[in-house]
């Protein structure tokens, strides 16, 4: 009903008629490509399906400076549906027989014209208002060997909910600042635990140097977090450095810095926390079409954060289609991990934006790492396809 709804109003919605005043008869007609960027630059809502986008841009079209190509500026609303996980706990027991029964104890009786009074599990009986009565009395008493087995289980459904976002940017040939206000919204036609509204506001900016320096910052805060749709902070820099003439040869350096501020719930005295916070570093050299490089994690930097571990990856374009990689991670104290996984891409068509995608990754939970040698070590496989198509 939500998503009927929701795509109806996107086709209500009109499309925005921006007025352009004349220029000068006569005048060269030209396009600052930084109008294109900084609506391309929108901020779209991670894993959402898109009803309706409309929006205006500005920029000049000459500065001061011709070497230099003025700043644009774009606003936009957007209109859609968002993943939103509800999560039901339920914990169940019961008992396995490991040996035969071994009788402790035994015993009874019988006769008549007798009183016979019996209380056993909570069951009385009196035979004094019995004639000629005749009872048999016999106990037997026994142990037996078993395990419990607890069963606790976190059922997940996600369901798709009307997103309504405004959004703009400001971007110049090096710089670029987003700003974004929204909420998300459960009208009341599918029940659910969690807040019937998300909402939130963000902003982020980023700055690239001439000498291949650049850093971002940024942040967001909601009212009714949740482990999806957590307030966080974050931070980026990294340095390019140049191998030689060829630009396509370098050495990058980066760190990144991500802090959860809240998002996390509780079922049943069971913390859930879907991301979590991390400082990392890392170096990469690129050769062309081939980049290697790695990453460490710092654990204990930032409240709830991801434990020390070092990965190591690889990419290969191999054609101008055609894009593998796969990664290692290793010096791991996380307890739920992923050791080595793989990826191919394939762009069926370019001028569209359309490709496909092949994942694998190795899962790992554990628990040795914080109950000792004797706890479980769980292993699984995760294998994905993705398709994006555009227009």
């Amino acid at each position: 009903m939500a998503t009927a709804l929701t795509s109806a109003i996107g086709q209500i919605l009109p499309e925005f008629q921006p007025s352009i005043a004349p220029g000068k008869p006569g005048a060269r007609i030209v396009v600052n490509p930084n109008l294109y960027r900084a609506a391309n630059a929108l901020r779209i809502p991670d894993g959402s399906l898109t009803t309706y986008q409309a929006g205006t841009g500005y920029a000049a079209s000459f500065g001061t400076d011709p070497q230099v190509q003025p700043g644009a500026s774009h606003q936009a609303i957007w209109v859609g549906m968002s993943p939103v996980v509800e999560r039901e706990f339920s914990r169940e027991y019961r008992y396995i027989t490991l040996r035969d029964p071994r009788i402790v104890a035994s015993g009874g009786g019988e006769g008549g014209n007798v009183p016979i009074d019996v209380n056993l599990n909570n069951f009385g009986f009196n035979s004094s208002g019995l004639q000629n009565a005749y009872g048999q009395g016999y106990v037997t008493v026994f142990n037996r060997d078993v395990s419990r087995v607890d069963t606790d289980t976190i059922r997940q459904r996600t369901d798709y909910y009307p997103h309504i976002s405004f959004t703009g940017t400001n971007l110049t040939d090096n710089t670029l600042w987003r700003y974004y206000t929204g909420a998300i919204v459960n009208a009341g036609f599918e029940p659910k635990t969690t807040s019937h509204i998300k909402a939130y506001v963000g902003t982020d900016y980023a700055i690239v140097n001439p000498r291949g320096l650049s850093f971002g910052i940024g942040g967001i805060g909601y009212l009714n977090s949740d482990p999806e749709y957590a307030s966080q902070l974050s931070a980026n820099a990294s340095q390019s450095i140049a191998l030689g003439s060829n630009p396509r040869h370098n050495l990058v350096f980066g760190f990144n810095a991500n802090y959860i501020i809240d998002g996390l719930i509780t079922l049943q005295s069971l913390p859930i926390r879907s991301t979590q916070s991390f400082v990392n570093a890392g170096v990469a050299v690129n050769f062309g079409d081939i980049s290697m490089g790695g990453t460490q994690f710092f654990g204990n930097l930032l409240p709830e954060s991801v434990e020390n571990k070092t990965i190591f990856n690889i990419n290969w374009k191999v054609t101008d289609r055609l894009k593998v990689g796969g990664f290692v991670s290793a010096f791991d104290r996380n307890i739920s991990t992923n050791p080595f996984g793989a990826s191919l891409s394939y762009d069926l068509d370019p001028n569209s934006n359309s490709a496909i995608y092949l994942g694998w990754n190795a899962a790992e939970i554990d628990f040795r790492r914080t109950l000792g040698s004797t706890a479980n070590l769980y292993k699984d496989n995760t294998f994905s396809v993705s398709l994006r198509y555009g227009f």
